[in-house]
C-alpha cells in the first residue's frame, strides 16, 4: 500500500499522488528482519521506525536521521541537558564581554592621567580578548536559537495534535450527557482519549522546561547573577 506523508491517508497500489492534498505518495516497505536491523543506519525520530534507505519516514513524513533510535526522547537525550550547559556558557561569555567593555571605557577616561606605556598594553589586551569572545558567543547563541526553534516547533506540532483529540472528547461527553451513548462506550472512549491527551501534555511540559532554560533574551528565564534582568530582556 501507499500512504500520504502529509495526511497519513492510505491509498491503493498504483496511486502516485494524494487525492486530498496532492502530495507525492510513498510506498511502505516491509519492516527489516532482525539480521537486517544490525545494518540499519536510518530511523524516524518521531515514529522510531528503522529504514534501510530513503530520506523521509513513510508513516509521518519526518526527515530520517542517521544512527539508531534511542529509548529516551529528544528532549531528555539532548536538549534539556545541553540547553542548560549552553545557557550557562552564553551568560558567562556575556558577563565577561560586558566587564571587558566597561574596563575599556574606563581606560579611555584615564588617558590624560595615566601614561600610554601603561594604558595602551592593557587597552590592547582587553580589546583582543573582547574580539576573541565575540565569535564564541555567537556560536553558542546560534546553537541555543536552534534548540529554541526545534522546541517551539515540537510544541506547535503537539498542540495541533491535541486540538482534534480534545474536540473528540468533548463530543463524546456531549453525547453521553444527552443519553445517546451507553456508559461503557463513553468510559472506554474517554479512557483512550485521556491517555492520548496526557501523553502529549507530558511532552509539552518537557519542551516548556527546555525553553525555560534558555537565557531571557531568547524567551527563557535564565539570568546571570551578575547582570540585571533588564539587560537580557528582548
Amino acid at each position: 500500500m501507499v500512504i500520504c506523508p502529509q495526511c497519513s491517508i492510505q491509498h491503493g497500489e498504483g496511486d502516485e499522488f494524494c487525492g486530498k492534498c496532492g502530495s507525492f505518495l510513498l510506498a511502505i516497505e516491509d519492516p527489516p528482519s532482525e539480521e537486517e536491523r544490525a545494518n540499519v543506519k536510518l530511523y524516524c525520530p518521531k515514529c522510531q521506525v528503522l529504514y534501510k534507505k530513503g530520506n523521509y519516514c513513510m508513516r509521518c513524513g519526518s526527515l530520517l536521521m542517521q544512527g539508531t533510535p534511542s529509548k529516551e526522547t529528544g528532549a531528555q537525550r539532548l536538549e534539556k541537558k545541553s540547553t542548560k550547559r549552553l545557557s550557562k556558557e552564553w551568560l558567562r561569555l556575556l558577563k565577561e564581554e560586558k566587564a571587558l567593555e566597561s574596563r575599556t571605557r574606563k581606560l579611555e577616561t584615564q588617558r590624560e592621567k595615566i601614561s600610554s606605556d601603561i594604558l595602551d598594553p592593557l587597552f590592547i589586551r582587553y580589546k583582543e580578548r573582547l574580539e576573541s569572545l565575540s565569535p564564541l558567543h555567537q556560536e553558542v547563541e546560534t546553537e541555543l536559537e536552534s534548540i529554541r526553534k526545534r522546541a517551539s516547533g515540537e510544541m506547535a506540532f503537539l498542540e495541533d495534535e491535541l486540538k482534534p483529540i480534545q474536540k473528540r472528547l468533548g463530543e463524546f461527553q456531549s453525547l453521553y450527557k444527552s443519553g445517546a451513548v451507553t456508559k461503557p462506550d463513553f468510559v472506554r472512549e474517554k479512557k483512550g482519549l485521556k491517555k492520548e491527551i496526557k501523553s502529549r501534555e507530558k511532552s509539552l511540559k518537557k519542551y516548556r522546561q527546555i525553553l525555560a532554560l534558555l537565557p531571557a533574551k531568547m524567551g527563557g528565564r535564565t539570568v546571570s547573577p551578575g547582570l540585571t534582568g533588564n539587560l537580557l530582556q528582548p
